[in-house]
C-alpha cells in the first residue's frame, strides 16, 4: 500500500461528468484539493474515505471556506500518478489522501487512472466515480 502524494497546486477539473457538476460545500476545517472529502452532521466537508461525497477539485483554506466537489469527472493531478498503469484503480484512504491499494478491502475504490485526449504520450488523469 501507497500514498498517493498529490501537490493542491497541481489539481485542474478536466470535465465533470454528473448532472449537478460541481457542488460547492463550506469546509469544517482547511481541506487541500485532491482529497477525498465526506459531510459531517451538519453539511460541512472533511477529509474522509468514508461515507465519501466526493472527490476535492479547489482548496478550502480555512474552516468555513467553500470547496468545490465532484462526484463523477476526470482530474488531472501533475504527477502523482506517473507510476501507476493507465486502468489502475486508486482508493480512497480513511484519512481522505489517495492510495493505490484497497488495502485488503479496507479502501473504497474512487476511480481509476485514464490517458488524456489527444496527447503523446498521454497524460495520466483520475476518472473519479463515486
Amino acid at each position: 500500500m501507497a500514498t498517493i502524494t498529490v501537490n493542491a497546486a497541481d489539481v485542474a477539473l478536466v470535465r465533470v461528468d454528473s448532472a449537478g457538476g460541481a457542488r460547492s460545500f463550506p469546509a469544517a476545517a482547511a481541506i487541500d484539493a485532491g482529497h477525498v472529502v465526506s459531510l459531517n452532521a451538519s453539511g460541512r466537508a472533511t477529509a474522509s474515505g468514508t461515507n465519501m461525497e466526493g472527490f476535492a477539485v479547489t482548496s478550502a483554506k480555512q474552516a468555513g471556506a467553500a470547496i468545490d466537489v465532484i462526484r463523477s469527472g476526470i482530474v488531472d493531478l501533475g504527477d502523482a500518478l506517473a507510476s501507476l498503469a493507465f486502468g489502475a484503480a486508486v482508493y480512497a484512504a480513511p484519512d481522505g489522501s489517495l492510495d493505490d491499494s484497497s488495502n485488503a478491502g479496507a479502501n473504497p475504490q474512487i476511480g481509476y487512472v485514464t490517458a488524456s485526449n489527444g496527447e503523446i504520450p498521454s497524460r495520466k488523469l483520475l476518472a473519479v466515480e463515486v
